[in-house]
């Protein structure tokens, strides 16, 4: 069958491979590493190999913030082909410039291949055959021009419509001028141009949504992605949509974990948190998943996942939540301390406490390499552990979301956004794997489900079915009916 992703980076290892523009390989070459987060995993080869039908490519200007870590700038490029200089993003460079480059760059190596893969505006244009690759923004600060705010620069690039973009992601890893984003960067966890540092939803963040959804500017709307921003931030952008009217435009949650329980029970799951200079540092349990007599699960807690309470408001917008395919989120690893902006760790009901000495943070780098036969994924070490804790956030989702979830879920791999992908599915080429596995798998997630919520109907239907429509149906009826042609502009 073919294959959907709702959230992937086709042109960025390649991108970053080299300094000069033409000396860069093409999207359709390997970046190889004994280091999983840091080989190919969403080339245009492995996407063509693995029957990837439709693909939401996220363009990206690697943040400033990286330049200073010693770890990308003396690690990664001796242990992957990513290039020293274009992980040295200079200070004061807007981030506009590299992303029209990064997206000429994908177009370059698309260039007489259209049969295998193309870029697409709208699904007029979808090629039943092919790659079929459609355009998003990770991170306002990606669009962000010499004199130009993400909302302006969003505006033009709409009115120019050369291209055109699924949806914005509006805050990414660092402090930006849109909103304040959730701590998710643990593997530089001394530097602390990651911490949040803003509270909530700013002015720009408002301006950057209403250009978005504005069908007037380039006859269509650009999505609104959930991902990285704050839970402060995203309370903050639900109560601007119902203000605004905005609730029946579809969210997107583009590359997502769940974090396994409601916003209002965020305290039960802490185990510590103390005041760090100027922030929060909290040390958190893992609130506990499904369990059987073979494997048992986790989740992740930290607060860029999904809580209980947000599921449904993407369901009630007939909005998409792709699943992540990094086993670090999915809870299927441990979890290191994550950082909160004081005043927003005040906003969401949140104590401080005493500090717990007996918490061991985890490296983001420990068991990566991966010395299985990769000629059988699922005989890999962990495979069926990481498909377990996928099945589990399938069926937390469902029970948070009711039954309607499962029309809405999808596949958001993050592929090459330097994740630990599961062992179970390493890359697109081993999409197949899932197909094959989630059927034998979820069965016994729902049975360990209906143990642990007896009566709630899951209304599972054919298992297949169900596991076909996450794969591609979904996400091919979304595109179908929120993908068209630009609309005439309203009156």
């Amino acid at each position: 069958m073919p294959y959907f992703d709702l959230h992937c980076h086709p042109s960025m290892k390649s991108f970053l491979s080299n300094n000069v523009s033409r000396e860069r390989p093409s999207c359709w070459s390997a970046c190889n590493s004994i280091v999983d987060m840091l080989a190919s995993q969403s080339n245009l080869t492995q996407a063509h190999q693995g029957k990837l039908n439709i693909g939401v490519a996220a363009m990206i200007t690697i943040e400033q913030a990286y330049s200073t870590s010693f770890m990308l700038q003396n690690i990664v490029p001796e242990l992957s082909c990513l290039d020293r200089d274009m992980l040295n993003r200079p200070e004061g460079n807007d981030g506009l410039t590299y992303f029209t480059e990064e997206i000429r760059h994908l177009q370059a190596s698309l260039h007489g291949r259209s049969n295998e893969a193309r870029v697409i505006k709208h699904m007029g244009e979808y090629n039943k055959d092919g790659v079929n690759l459609i355009l998003a923004i990770e991170g306002a600060h990606t669009i962000q021009g010499a004199g130009m705010t993400p909302s302006a620069s969003l505006r033009a690039l709409k009115e120019k419509g050369e291209n055109r973009f699924l949806y914005i992601t509006i805050v990414h890893q660092t402090n930006f001028i849109t909103c304040s984003h959730a701590y998710s960067v643990k593997m530089l966890k001394g530097n602390k141009q990651f911490r949040p540092q803003r509270f909530g939803l700013q002015e720009e963040g408002r301006k950057l949504i209403d250009v978005a959804y504005d069908r007037n500017s380039g006859g269509h709307r650009v999505f609104i992605d959930l991902k990285h921003m704050s839970l402060v931030s995203r309370k903050n952008f639900y109560a601007y949509r119902k203000e605004k009217g905005y609730e029946n435009i579809p969210i997107i949650a583009s590359h997502m974990g769940l974090a396994g329980m409601s916003w209002n029970r965020i305290d039960d799951h802490i185990r510590s948190a103390v005041r760090d200079e100027e922030y929060v540092r909290v040390k958190f349990d893992k609130p506990k998943g499904l369990e059987n007599s073979e494997w048992k699960s986790e989740f992740n807690p930290w607060s860029v996942n999904l809580y209980d309470e947000e599921i449904p408001l993407v369901i009630a917008s007939d909005g998409l939540i792709g699943l992540i395919l990094d086993r670090r989120v999915l809870g299927a690893k441990g979890v290191a301390a994550e950082y909160f902006h004081p005043e927003e760790f005040k906003a969401l009901g949140l104590s401080l406490t005493r500090d717990d000495d007996g918490f061991v943070e985890e490296s983001d780098f420990e068991g990566e390499k991966d010395g299985q036969d990769t000629s059988k994924p699922m005989s890999r070490m962990n495979a069926e552990k990481d498909l377990w804790h996928l099945c589990n956030q399938i069926v937390h989702a469902v029970r948070c979301g009711g039954p309607k979830t499962w029309e809405h879920l999808c596949i958001g791999s993050d592929f090459d956004g330097l994740i630990s992908p599961i062992k179970a599915c390493k890359n697109l080429t081993e999409m197949f794997v899932l197909e094959q596995e989630l059927p034998k798998m979820l069965p016994r997630a729902l049975q360990a489900a209906a143990k642990k919520f007896p009566g709630f109907d899951f209304k599972t239907g054919n298992i297949q079915d169900r596991v076909e429509d996450i794969m591609f149906n979904n996400a091919r009826r979304f595109l179908e009916k929120h993908f068209q042609a630009s609309q005439p502009p309203q009156v």
